[in-house]
């Protein structure tokens, strides 16, 4: 057998769980060696999340954080991640773009001399 339900624990984290939602349950994944949290809503899928090694508080922790009750706290955090990256990629690439018109004006200050009247025609052989 490759799933086997578990009802109790010795800690009571599966009656906990089932307080956050009546819908969870556990089940042990004897291939994988790894506890996976089901909701029977969820048909055909069940699957909601995986912990490795035993069933403790963390498990607990995350359902209630990413339980469907605070979606619109999991929203804003979504977008507030979101934002912060794109706020971290414009920078980078502001930077970039800073760098390399500096590197071009160093170069064109560098060859005063020379004769760029020419630079942008096409030479045809």
């Amino acid at each position: 057998m490759a799933k086997i339900k578990i009802l109790y624990d010795t800690f009571d984290i599966c009656n906990r769980i089932r307080q956050i939602d009546r819908d969870y349950y556990v089940v042990y994944d004897t291939r994988r060696k790894c506890f996976e949290i089901h909701n029977s809503q969820q048909k055909p899928n069940t699957f909601c999340i995986t912990c490795e090694g035993a069933l403790d508080a963390r498990v607990i922790q995350k359902l209630q954080k990413t339980n469907s009750n605070n979606i619109k706290r999991l929203i804003q955090d979504i977008e507030r991640h979101n934002d912060y990256i794109k706020r971290q990629s414009d920078r980078q690439l502001s930077d970039r773009v800073r760098w390399q018109a500096g590197e071009m004006f160093d170069y064109a200050m560098r060859k005063q001399d020379a004769n760029f009247d020419d630079a942008y025609k096409t030479c045809w052989v």
